[in-house]
């Protein structure tokens, strides 16, 4: 992996979603309308031929402008977990520790704007989902791991149906909406890339929205052409909680003076579990540039080589008081990582801001010159339609 091709797939990602956005400008009239209890029916309705593109579906479901879009390049399926901190003397100590799943981030895509319109790519779940932090699939997840088979178990409420809507007003996560909408068809050749980046999460994520196994290649996705209609929840539907683990990823560059880099990254670590051994990997085939560092506090910090920093938090954004004490505490470890690399390099070298689980934590946490660095103008230089979704990404 290179910081260009790491670059250079990331854009592409998104900019595939803002494409598949502006295409509802060529989306003709509606056929038919027909009712469905939720994403599931409508889905099996679907794929076995029984209602076609152009339809008006009226459903119920619980929202979500979150989830598993991107695959970050520094994310590993398994990070370390302090289990016991011995005292030999008070001066010395010993960790020991074990490798828990390391939960998928989430993203949000920005709004795009579609003929002087805002929209926006949300999802539709069934009206128990409750999240998106998962079960193990199996009770030896290491040994599936190295096996190469699926290691979370997702439920049938996991799996959603996107949906493009007008941000005539915002529609709040986890809240369940009836919604009015037209089956559209994503392209195939979107597709194509889509499925491919997300190869390495569980692939059966968008089983419902997605089929590039049948001979058509069929897709579901939903336009909506009028308000959805909220729905007061009953207590059983209610979640206490809506977690998601949400991602910065970064990078930085040799200016040529630096002879190790690697070590370099180690060293600006900032709030180190353990300084004797601050860098743990796992064993996995495919991840021997992986590593995760043993670190206090809520963050979790991943780095690939050559030099790609990821930064990882759960968060509960139902939860207001958890979820800006952890994006505090996200903010706090990007900045002392910054801060002790400049220092160390007399400030010639720093963090690199690429990709983010949600472009307002721009604003949030006052990131600077997001998605700018001598690397990607090489690229914008190489490709220039990729300038288009740099200036999208980083609008604040």
């Amino acid at each position: 992996m290179t910081l260009s091709t790491f670059l250079t797939n990331g854009l592409l990602i998104k900019k595939v979603y803002k494409e598949v956005v502006d295409m509802i400008k060529t989306i003709d009239d509606y056929l038919q309308e027909q009712d469905f209890e939720d994403v599931k029916e409508l889905s099996s309705y679907f794929f076995s031929g029984k209602v076609p593109y152009g339809t008006i579906v009226n459903l119920q479901g619980r929202f979500s402008e979150y989830s598993h879009t991107y695959h970050p390049y520094t994310y590993m399926p398994t990070f370390p977990q302090k289990i016991e901190h011995k005292k030999i003397s008070p001066y010395r100590g010993s960790i020991k520790f074990r490798f828990d799943l390391f939960q998928p981030p989430v993203e949000t895509i920005p709004e795009i704007n579609v003929e002087g319109k805002n929209y926006k790519i949300g999802f539709i779940y069934p009206n128990n989902f409750t999240g998106f932090i998962y079960e193990p699939a199996y009770k030896n997840y290491d040994e599936a791991l190295q096996a190469g088979k699926p290691y979370l178990h997702l439920p049938d409420s996991a799996k959603p149906i996107p949906i493009i809507y007008k941000l005539d007003r915002p529609l709040n996560n986890g809240d369940i909406y009836i919604i009015k909408a037209k089956i559209i068809e994503l392209p195939y050749e979107h597709l194509k890339v889509i499925t491919r980046h997300l190869y390495r999460f569980p692939l059966n994520i968008y089983e419902r929205a997605i089929d590039l196994f049948s001979s058509d290649k069929k897709s579901l996705c939903l336009l909506v052409d009028s308000e959805p209609t909220y729905i007061k929840e009953t207590e059983q539907f209610s979640p206490e909680k809506f977690p998601m683990t949400f991602f910065i990823e970064t990078h930085i560059e040799n200016d040529g003076t630096i002879k190790d880099i690697e070590q370099l990254i180690r060293n600006s670590i900032p709030d180190l579990a353990d300084k004797k051994a601050p860098i743990k990997s796992t064993n996995y085939k495919g991840f021997e540039d992986y590593f995760g560092f043993f670190t206090n506090g809520n963050v979790y910090i991943l780095y690939r080589r050559p030099s790609i920093i990821g930064f990882y938090v759960e968060v509960d954004p139902m939860n207001n008081l958890d979820y800006q004490e952890k994006i505090s505490e996200l903010h706090g470890k990007i900045r002392k990582f910054n801060r002790q690399l400049q220092n160390m390099t007399d400030r010639r070298i720093k963090l690199h801001v690429d990709f983010i689980s949600d472009r307002r934590l721009i604003n949030i946490l006052g990131l600077q010159r997001v998605l700018e660095s001598n690397e990607l103008e090489k690229i914008l230089k190489e490709y220039p339609e990729f300038i288009d979704t740099r200036n999208w990404l980083t609008k604040k």
